[in-house]
C-alpha cells in the first residue's frame, strides 16, 4: 500500500507541475499576442459613444503618423462620435500641439495612443 500511495502522490505531483507549466505558458501568450499577431484583444467602448459625443472628443492626428493610425484602428468603431482633427490639413487647429496623437476634452489635453479603458477614463464617460 505504501508504494501505491507514493505512486499516487507522484502523479498529482506532475499533474500539479504540467498544470502549472501550462498557465505559465498561457499567461506570457496572452502578453505577447499583440507582439506575435499584430492584433489586440478589443476591449470596446461599451456604451460611451453618447458620453464621447456629448463631451465633445477631439482627436489630433497626421496620416504620416504610424501612432495616429494605430489610434485611428483602436477606435475605428467610434469615429462618428469623436471629431478627428488631421493635423496635416489643418494646422492651425493644432498649433498649441506639441505632437500627435493629441486628446483633447473640456481644454484638457493628453497625448499618445489610448486604448478604450483609458480613453473612457480620461473622458470620464
Amino acid at each position: 500500500m505504501g508504494e501505491a500511495k507514493r505512486n499516487r502522490r507522484k502523479v498529482v505531483v506532475i499533474g500539479a507541475g504540467a498544470l502549472v507549466l501550462l498557465l505559465v505558458a498561457a499567461y506570457f501568450l496572452a502578453i505577447n499576442i499583440t507582439k506575435i499577431t499584430g492584433k489586440t484583444i478589443d476591449e470596446g467602448f461599451g456604451d460611451a459613444n453618447p458620453c464621447f459625443a456629448a463631451k465633445k472628443v477631439i482627436l489630433y492626428g497626421a496620416e504620416g503618423c504610424s501612432q495616429c493610425v494605430e489610434q485611428k484602428r483602436l477606435i475605428r468603431d467610434n469615429l462618428n462620435s469623436i471629431t478627428y482633427v488631421d493635423c496635416d490639413t489643418d494646422i492651425s487647429a493644432c498649433s498649441h500641439l506639441d505632437r500627435v496623437p493629441a486628446w483633447e476634452v473640456n481644454n484638457k489635453v493628453i497625448f499618445g495612443v489610448l486604448s478604450p479603458s483609458e480613453l473612457t477614463s480620461f473622458v470620464e464617460c
